[in-house]
């Protein structure tokens, strides 16, 4: 296991930085107190299109919306990585992530942008991670941001690729579970007979050797609805796909061995990231 868990300084302070990048938030009031962030109040008297006393006296009392920004994450390396963020705050919350390979975050770095309901997050690639969350309530009480490595593994035996949807010329592989990140696809092909891997035939067309070819390792999975076709290059945005060509270069059909490594998924629910294992 490869994790990193650090607490988001509620602290605040000044810090030049380039304009042609990312800049920290702060916009709310840090409680030195209780160490919580507060919303900033935008109070005024009613509105003068009232035609009463009553709506022109009365106060309302409005908050900009939390914006704060972690202190600078170094994860160690540069690699794939998921993001746990676990937030206690009033009203609402999402985040917007800022990953950098150099750490100058100048403009280089690429910014995601993660809201409740979201699911299947990609894996995020860099080393250095800001994490700013956006509050639409009036406190932000904690932060707490991990970053996570750990590979999940998935193994499937004796699977027959005309079980799978899409052609012999693309097979998508419907995961068990979803995952942010395929690192590592393996598929071994199980040979029909002791003879498969005889190159010396009278005809290539009727050997049975067989080739794998990854095509894609999206981890998305397969969405396809029965009797509904898609051609061969949008399926391969739904998923892990791979092929089994023979010698003659023709796509089959086959029985194979599948090993996977990856990240596991990452979901946002409830104003936190999680990390589904």
């Amino acid at each position: 296991m490869a994790t990193k868990t650090f607490e988001a300084a509620l602290t605040t302070g000044f810090t030049l930085v380039p304009i042609t990048g990312f800049i920290p938030f702060e916009q709310g009031i840090l409680d030195p107190v209780s160490g919580t962030i507060k919303a900033i109040g935008r109070g005024r008297w009613g509105s003068l299109s009232g035609s009463t006393w009553t709506r022109f006296s009365s106060y309302v009392n409005t908050f900009e919306t939390i914006k704060w920004s972690s202190s600078r994450i170094d994860t160690g390396e540069i690699a794939y990585f998921n993001l746990a963020i676990t937030s206690e705050f009033e009203g609402s919350v999402f985040y917007r992530v800022y990953v950098s390979d150099t750490g100058d975050f100048q403009g280089e770095e690429t910014e995601y942008l993660i809201r409740d309901g979201d699911s299947n997050i990609a894996a995020f690639y860099g080393r250095y991670v800001y994490v700013t969350a956006e509050c639409s309530g009036t406190e932000l009480r904690q932060m707490l941001i991990t970053t996570d490595k750990e590979v999940v593994e998935f193994t499937y035996r004796d699977l027959n690729t005309t079980t799978l949807s899409g052609s012999s010329s693309l097979r998508i592989l419907n995961l068990d579970n979803p995952i942010s990140l395929i690192t590592e696809m393996v598929i071994t092909p199980r040979a029909a007979s002791p003879y498969a891997v005889d190159l010396y035939v009278s005809s290539s067309a009727t050997s049975v050797l067989l080739t794998p070819i990854v095509i894609s390792k999206a981890a998305g999975g397969t969405y396809m609805s029965a009797g509904y076709y898609v051609d061969d290059y949008f399926l391969s945005s739904f998923g892990a796909s791979f092929a089994l060509y023979g010698i003659d270069n023709q796509p089959r059909d086959g029985i194979v061995d599948i090993s996977l490594k990856g990240l596991p998924r990452q979901v946002m629910a409830g104003g936190n990231l999680l990390v589904i294992k």
